[in-house]
């Protein structure tokens, strides 16, 4: 557990790096660094760092039970109202199931919404809330990823899993629609990928991670135009 915890910690720091080099370049000030430790129940000790006035937003990434607590408290202590939230995985799955209401407005970016208005996804969401009559989130569209890259792999070398090396070059030139829209690899071997500025809305009565905005072909050590 300790190893683990080592581990995504390393994960959330190199995160909040990665926004950073991009922030500050384009002009942006990080007032101030606030790490939680996991597992935190009460987030006021760190709440009270957080001056409304004297800042335009927080940035945070938190998963599991600390991103429904994160999120359940910062709207029971009114800071929702008074200063925006851009997260990362903080409403994806269950997790906003279980925040509710206090997730409404939030803005998050991923790389999958169940809302992205795409052929594609249409028919993806559709076939798979009636065959396991669940919401989507990105787990199921991470999934579907994963299994059609292996299909491409097995079909280049027409099962024969022996060749390995086929079925490698074969998945480096992927190139295909999937739900979160298209996808193919980078010279790194990381995906390139359309990445969405959501925010929490309902739709029907259920709370849904709508998109706000869409970012094409955005892979590992992307930059924007203004600093390449």
């Amino acid at each position: 557990d300790v190893e683990r915890s080592r581990g995504l910690g390393d994960v959330y720091k190199r995160q909040i790096q990665g926004f950073k080099e991009v922030f500050e370049p384009l002009g942006g000030t990080v007032v101030e660094e606030i790490y939680t430790p996991f597992g935190v129940t009460d987030f006021a000790p760190y709440f009270v760092k957080i001056d409304p006035d004297k800042i335009d937003a927080v940035y945070v990434f938190f998963f599991g039970g600390d991103a429904i607590s994160f999120v359940k408290q910062w709207s029971e202590y009114g800071l929702k109202e008074l200063v925006p939230v851009i997260g990362i995985g903080i409403t994806d799955g269950a997790l906003l199931l279980a925040e509710g209401d206090a997730a409404l407005g939030l803005e998050t970016v991923a790389n999958y919404s169940s809302e992205y208005d795409t052929p594609v996804n249409k028919a993806f969401v559709k076939a798979y809330e009636e065959k396991y009559n669940m919401d989507v989130d990105f787990h199921a569209d991470l999934g579907y990823v994963t299994a059609k890259l292996y299909l491409i792999g097995l079909e280049a070398v027409k099962g024969n899993t022996d060749d390995v090396d086929g079925m490698i070059a074969a998945i480096e030139k992927a190139d295909f629609e999937a739900p979160r829209g298209r996808f193919h690899y980078g010279p790194n071997h990381a995906p390139i990928q359309p990445v969405k500025l959501r925010k929490v809305i309902k739709v029907d009565g259920k709370l849904r991670n709508g998109v706000v905005e869409v970012y094409d072909e955005i892979g590992q050590g992307w930059l924007p135009p203004e600093l390449k």
